[in-house]
């Protein structure tokens, strides 16, 4: 498993809407997306991706196994929780 320092969370949402944002890093060029609570704030930041497809697939698999607590765990790190 990844360790959390390293993703880049300097991204935060350009939409300011709640749900799915995807988009193209301009860092890096790379496909990524968030999901945003209702406030429009990013609160899940997705892995990397090299194309839309693979991106998108990894929005739909977010969506089939976030009902399934044994798919998904919440870490805290120096009093971050992640």
């Amino acid at each position: 498993m990844a360790h959390i320092d390293e993703y880049d969370f300097s991204q935060e949402s350009t939409s300011g809407n709640p749900g799915f944002e995807t988009f193209k890093s301009d860092k890096d060029g790379m496909f990524y997306f968030h999901y945003n609570d209702t406030d429009g704030k990013a609160i899940l930041f997705s892995e990397s991706y090299p194309n839309e497809a693979a991106r998108n697939n990894g929005v739909e698999s977010v969506k089939k196994n976030a009902p399934l607590d044994e798919r998904w765990k919440v870490i805290e790190e120096d009093g971050q929780w992640y």
